[in-house]
């Protein structure tokens, strides 16, 4: 794989109520009440959220209300309490480098947002802007930024701090990273992410940069613990697409949830799981197209597309990866590697599931170090013939069954409960980039894969268990959103 290319103020209200009720003399009772209610008045004015606004005709020296913007975002935010939501008005800002050190609660977070129906632009195109230079770090806790479009800088968004949300931000042409959350209890969801890693699409076509790259989207790497662990990150319903590096990773992490996500051509590949533990990834649609920008220039497998998902090591001094689960993905035109390579030797398969995608036009590749590891209940299915379906140099350690092959595979993949022949999928709709739906996946009415699958309650990682709680499964993917497999977190350390 490429190279891993990583490179307070506290504001506190005090919220506090004493109340005090003994049997005095009711006058008194009035007095006191009365007094207490007079100096309640201040205190609730000082715990009230604000809203401040930013626009780009504001300034600084303004008193930061709607009718008397300021202009700078990272000076606003200054100002900001827990509660308190600052407004950014539409248009285009020449501002980066914002560094978020606020400290919110869960009930009072600090909140950047765009003003309602006005999308604000961060536009680094005029800026002499650096290789890891973000538009925004989330450096506080419980910090919430949510529709703004980031383009033409270093990293669109650092998620360093705790418990801090990223939502709805379009982020593109950046020279590393998309979004990175690297702060434990990060979440990021409903955004966009394309055209990063654009300093290796330089190298690419030789103007510069340099070759190595970094992900679209990843949770990665904590760089404010001793053990440098990423933990308990989520990324859903994100849109990761075009970058010049892999699309979608989580390394160096614990516990990341990663769901519901549509991630497709990627330059190294889609999705990326390395030395990482108690991961899950789920739901989500991974696939490639012929004919994408991604193919044209510099591909990295002329001969094939890259891989739809790699499970793999990098790192001698991490943990090993383990407990990690792979179930109810939907894929088209990519394999799944699963340590068919690691760098550290003793890499392997460790206590991990894969169960319930479906792949189309794609194969799954295993290496020779596995331990008590479940492969079962997937549909691989290929529409052209003479393609290989399955690579398991050894089936040492894996536990491979009930299983859909269109074609018969290797001897080392076959399983108890194996079902060879059409899976009778939908197969349906326009596969273009960014068209392609769940729908494509679904197994027809009287698909032999109906009703086939083994259950697979019981399978447990540090932090949860997937159950399909007695309920009978298909194999394959379940395409709609009543799907009887189910993830429950326990608690969390």
């Amino acid at each position: 794989m490429g190279s891993r290319m990583l490179n307070a103020n506290s504001n506190t209200i005090d919220n506090s109520a004493v109340n005090v009720k003994k049997p005095h003399l009711l006058v008194a009772t009035v007095l006191l009440t009365g007094i207490a209610s007079i100096l309640a008045i201040p205190s609730a004015a000082r715990a009230e959220c604000k809203s401040y606004y930013v626009s780009t005709t504001g300034k600084d020296s303004n008193l930061g209300d709607i009718d008397m913007p300021w202009l700078s975002i990272h000076n606003a935010a200054k100002k900001m309490a827990p509660c308190d939501t600052l407004y950014v008005r539409g248009g285009i800002y020449n501002q980066s480098g914002i560094v978020l050190n606020n400290i919110g609660t869960a009930i009072s977070p600090v909140k950047i947002l765009a003003y309602p129906n006005e999308l604000p632009i961060l536009d680094g195109s005029s800026m002499n802007i650096k290789q890891w230079q973000a538009f925004f770090s989330l450096a506080g806790e419980y910090i919430k930024l949510s529709e703004f479009e980031l383009r033409n800088g270093g990293v669109g968004v650092f998620v360093e701090g705790s418990h801090n949300t990223v939502s709805n931000v379009n982020a593109h042409h950046m020279l590393q990273n998309g979004i990175l959350a690297r702060g434990d209890y990060s979440t990021v969801e409903n955004s966009t992410v394309s055209w990063s890693c654009m300093d290796h699409y330089n190298y690419l076509i030789g103007k510069g940069g340099t070759n190595g790259w970094s992900s679209g989207l990843s949770a990665a790497r904590n760089t404010n613990t001793a053990g440098g662990i990423v933990k308990h990150a989520i990324l859903r319903g994100n849109t990761v697409t075009e970058n010049w590096g892999e699309g979608l990773s989580t390394y160096e992490a614990d516990g990341t949830i990663m769901e519901n996500n549509t991630v497709y051509n990627n330059w190294a590949l889609n999705v990326y799981i390395s030395d990482a533990r108690n991961v899950i990834l789920k739901n989500s649609l991974i696939y490639n197209t012929p004919n994408s920008i991604i193919n044209d220039i510099g591909a990295r497998f002329p001969d094939r597309f890259a891989s739809n998902l790699v499970l793999a090591d990098e790192q001698p001094d991490k943990p090993r990866s383990t407990n990690n689960i792979v179930v109810n993905n939907m894929m088209l035109n990519g394999d799944i590697s699963a340590f068919s390579w690691s760098i550290p030797t003793d890499g392997g398969l460790f206590n991990a599931l894969i169960a319930n995608n479906t792949v189309i036009d794609g194969n799954i590749r295993t290496g020779s170090k596995n331990q008590a590891s479940v492969i079962k209940n997937n549909i691989f299915f290929a529409s052209k013939a003479g393609f290989s379906l399955a690579d398991v140099p050894s089936r040492d350690g894996l536990h491979m069954s009930n299983n859909m092959w269109s074609h018969p595979p290797s001897a080392n993949a076959s399983g108890k409960g194996d079902i060879i022949g059409n899976p009778r999928l939908v197969l349906a709709g326009n596969v273009g980039p960014g068209k392609l739906t769940k729908r494509y996946f679904a197994i027809g009415a009287t698909s032999p894969a109906a009703g086939k699958g083994s259950a697979i309650s019981g399978a447990v990682n540090d932090y949860g268990i997937i159950t399909n709680q007695g309920r009978i499964l298909n194999i394959g993917a379940y395409a709609t959103a009543a799907i009887p497999i189910q993830y429950l977190p326990q608690q969390k350390p």
